[in-house]
């Protein structure tokens, strides 16, 4: 069901939170599609030292601020939520109506939910989009999962970012191809990915 919470249910934010993510969106902006930013925060942002120990800790969803999001210990400006996934607004959104659809059950990359549960929340996707573009007037939206450390994840719990689009919204549409691909490095890449899969064949 769709929730619509008001600003004053969210704690008072201190300078000091503020002011990280504020930086953090700023990182971003010039970053392709957001890649480092921070997602949304409902709680004071740690310093990177803390978040590091955070994400190769053994038992991650104790301290996974997502997990404590949806279980209702912290408050958010949630928008949808049902038996698989929660969704609410990013705190420091690249857009008006930037959205973070998240699982319930606590997997820190989508490597390790079950595709059922996968299934479930992209799912919703089309759902969530349509709405948040008629929410902000925008035709367009980039769905973005930053799955791992290297690709931007901050936040150890799988997210999808909705980000609506507009025209001359300033954001950057695509990072850009590389050099082409020869059949050279296609074939032998192919051949691995293919072994990796477990199949022979196209």
């Amino acid at each position: 069901m769709f929730v619509s919470l008001q600003r004053s249910a969210l704690p008072a934010w201190t300078a000091s939170s503020l002011a990280i993510g504020k930086l953090a969106s700023r990182c971003a902006r010039k970053q392709y599609l957001f890649t480092c930013r921070r997602p949304v925060r409902c709680g004071t942002p740690e310093p990177s030292s803390r978040r590091s120990l955070r994400m190769a800790s053994s038992d991650p969803a104790q301290d996974c601020i997502f997990c404590k999001i949806i279980s209702g210990e912290l408050p958010c400006y949630k928008v949808f939520s049902d038996e698989n996934c929660t969704a609410f607004l990013d705190l420091f959104p690249a857009t008006s109506g930037h959205t973070l659809l998240v699982p319930r059950s606590h997997h820190e990359v989508l490597e390790t939910m079950p595709p059922e549960e996968v299934s479930a929340v992209f799912a919703r996707v089309p759902l969530l989009g349509k709405a948040i573009k008629a929410a902000v007037g925008a035709p367009s939206y980039n769905l973005l999962v930053n799955n791992g450390r290297e690709a931007g994840q901050v936040v150890p719990h799988v997210h999808i970012h909705i980000i609506p689009r507009k025209p001359g919204d300033g954001l950057i549409r695509h990072p850009g191809g590389g050099p082409r691909l020869e059949p050279d490095k296609a074939e032998p890449l192919l051949r691995v990915l293919k072994e990796k899969l477990g199949r022979a064949g196209p």
